[in-house]
């Protein structure tokens, strides 16, 4: 069983640390990275059609701007020989992670 690294990640200089570092760990063991993108969303539960449409736009949009982020992650990845999947999720950024850690 290889060792899996999980990497919180969102392009910023720790980001980008943490994604150096699980490259190397997982080049030097064998293992495999999952890339998780957190978008943080909190649910509305009462909105207008109009509000509900535009709640979709949006989403749409910040899904598009996840995988500019995502993307070159995952060619540094696949460049490093590392094998690799990315998650982008909604929600608490932490709760998020540690949810798909479990």
């Amino acid at each position: 069983m290889s060792n899996l690294y999980l990497v919180g990640y969102d392009a910023s200089d720790g980001g980008n640390r943490a994604l150096e570092f699980a490259i190397a760990s997982a080049k030097a063991t064998g293992g495999t990275i999952k890339l998780v993108h957190v978008l943080e969303w909190s649910p509305y539960s009462f909105l207008t059609a109009e509000e509900l449409d535009e709640r979709h736009k949006r989403r749409t949009e910040e899904l598009t701007r996840a995988e500019a982020v995502v993307a070159p992650a995952m060619d540094k990845l696949h460049t490093a020989g590392v094998d690799a999947e990315s998650i982008v999720r909604y929600g608490h950024v932490a709760e998020t992670i540690c949810a798909v850690a479990e």
